[in-house]
């Protein structure tokens, strides 16, 4: 016959299950403003007429850019001549500052945030200057 040990000692008592507070939930990121699309349309509507022909102009939502490509071959020209030198910065200087007032009036109309720029017109992949909330951050002439 087999004798089994008996422990003498009485069992422990099973430990209860520790609690576990579950954790918070996590607070969902507070959303961005709504764009008011109509203010939206109103600034796009408003640009194009102030620039007519000369440029096209197509709004980038993810950066919040409006990006002004010349079509006119004149301006386009003229904008060459002034990044070769050949034409003096007063006139360019006009446009940009025009560009500036263009921003800010942004700015009043759709908040902070927006930027506006200017292809390059022989090499799009480059801006010829940023406005930022109606500050002038880049302008390639001040490169010149």
């Amino acid at each position: 016959e087999s004798v089994e040990a008996v422990s003498k000692e009485p069992e422990p008592e099973p430990k209860p299950a520790p609690v576990v507070q579950a954790p918070a939930p996590a607070s969902a990121p507070e959303p961005e403003p709504e764009i008011n699309l109509l203010n939206l349309e109103m600034v796009m509507a408003t640009m194009q007429e102030s620039f007519g022909s000369s440029v096209s102009i197509r709004y980038e939502a993810e950066s919040k850019t409006f990006v002004f490509t010349v079509t006119d071959e004149n301006i386009a020209t003229a904008i060459i001549a002034t990044a070769s030198g050949i034409i003096g910065r007063e006139d360019w200087d006009i446009l940009v500052n025009e560009f500036v007032d263009l921003g800010l009036t942004t700015k009043d109309v759709l908040g902070s945030g927006y930027s506006v720029v200017m292809e390059n017109p022989a090499n799009p992949a480059y801006y010829l200057f940023l406005v930022y909330d109606g500050v002038l951050v880049y302008n390639f002439a001040d490169d010149l």
